[in-house]
C-alpha cells in the first residue's frame, strides 16, 4: 500500500476511492455562490470599525496658540482701533489668527487676506466683505494692505 504524507498514514487515493470519481452535487434550494463571493467569506473583516479612524485621529498633531509678543500685541491693538474708527470703507487687509481644532485641544495658525468691513462688538469679531467673520481674540497680527487688489 502506497503511504501518504506522513509515516504510517494511507493513501488518500485509497481511502476515498469510492466516492473520488462521484459527481459532485448542487443545491436545488440556493445558486451556486461565485468564486468571488467564496473568496470574500474568507477576506479579513474590520472587527473594529472605526479603530482605524481613532488611531489616526489620535496621530494628527495639532498646534498650540502663538501669543503675540508685547509689540505685536501693541501694533494689533493700534491697528484694531484704526480700523474700527473707518468703518464700512472697505479696508484690505491680511491677518494671522489662530483657528482652534473641532475635535481636540489645540488648532492651527491660518492667514486670512479680505477687505474689513466692520467691527461687531456683540460678537467680538470682525466682519470682512465676504461675510467672513474672525473673532478678535484669535487674531495674532493684522496689517493693512496698501494695494487695493482685493
Amino acid at each position: 500500500m502506497t503511504e501518504g504524507i506522513h509515516e504510517n498514514e494511507p493513501d488518500s487515493r485509497i481511502v476515498y476511492a469510492d466516492i473520488i470519481d462521484m459527481p459532485h452535487q448542487r443545491s436545488k434550494k440556493h445558486e451556486h455562490m461565485s468564486l468571488y463571493d467564496r473568496a470574500a467569506m474568507f477576506s479579513p473583516f474590520a472587527a473594529l470599525t472605526g479603530y482605524e479612524d481613532m488611531i489616526g485621529e489620535e496621530a494628527r498633531q495639532t498646534g498650540t496658540k502663538r501669543e503675540p509678543t508685547e509689540d505685536e500685541a501693541e501694533n494689533l491693538n493700534k491697528t484694531l482701533y484704526e480700523l474700527s474708527t473707518r468703518p464700512h470703507e472697505d479696508i484690505p487687509v491680511r491677518l494671522t489668527y489662530f483657528v482652534p481644532d473641532k475635535l481636540k485641544s489645540g488648532g492651527e495658525h491660518a492667514e486670512y487676506e479680505g477687505v474689513f468691513r466692520y467691527f461687531n462688538a456683540e460678537k467680538n469679531c470682525l466682519v470682512f466683505k465676504d461675510k467672513t467673520e474672525i473673532f478678535i481674540d484669535s487674531i495674532i497680527r493684522i496689517v493693512e494692505v496698501k494695494n487695493d487688489a482685493l
